[in-house]
């Protein structure tokens, strides 16, 4: 992500997290209704009225999930919680962020032996394991999915084809977790567009 306006944690985004860590798990349903997630509310809309409206609740919500808040956390990965200190600086970088990478990962396992090759936004390569825990981001899919094991060992036996796009994140909390209710609903949801960085990649392949 690329963070082109300055939003460093302010001392409400760190008060209100600092007690949010400390809920206790029968606290985890009535989450939305604590005093600090309202202020944790406040603290994030910026000044941005369209970021306290509908959908902010669930934004939040999930952005704590995967930010290891401890009371939400199955037992088995209490350890992969951030500390409220480094939640806060990565909340603060995503709700400072304009835009952003999305990567287009397609296992390329039944093909031969592969050079390195790298074209445009586009790239085939191999991965170590270390590498594959980092691009998936392993440690918040357990967040999330405590059970689910990422099978690096065998993803790390065959070259991968990654193309990346860099895309305008919209301004206000709800519109990046809830982006339908901000759909221009003229819009022909029937057109297919083409993703020219995909093409590139096929082309040069």
């Amino acid at each position: 992500m690329s963070n082109e306006e300055a939003f460093s944690p302010n001392l409400e985004i760190l008060e209100a997290l600092a007690e949010l860590w400390q809920l206790r798990p029968a606290d985890s349903n009535n989450l939305e209704r604590h005093p600090a997630f309202f202020r944790l509310i406040e603290a994030c809309s910026h000044n941005d009225a369209d970021s306290k409206k509908f959908g902010s609740n669930y934004a939040l919500q999930s952005a704590l999930r995967s930010l290891g808040v401890p009371h939400q956390l199955n037992k088995d990965v209490a350890h992969l919680s951030l500390s409220f200190n480094e939640a806060a600086r990565t909340l603060s970088d995503a709700l400072a962020a304009t835009k952003t990478i999305r990567l287009h990962l397609a296992p390329l396992d039944l093909a031969d032996e592969l050079p390195d090759l790298s074209f445009g936004s586009s790239r085939v390569s191999r991965f170590s394991e270390d590498e594959l825990r980092e691009l998936f981001d392993e440690a918040k899919v357990r967040r999330h999915f405590p059970h689910q094991v990422i099978d690096v060992a065998r993803f790390a036996e065959f070259h991968w084809l990654v193309v990346e796009d860099t895309l305008p994140l919209a301004r206000g909390i709800q519109k990046r977790a809830l982006p339908f209710l901000s759909y221009d609903m003229s819009k022909d949801f029937g057109e297919i567009e083409r993703n020219r960085a995909i093409d590139t990649a096929a082309y040069a392949a």
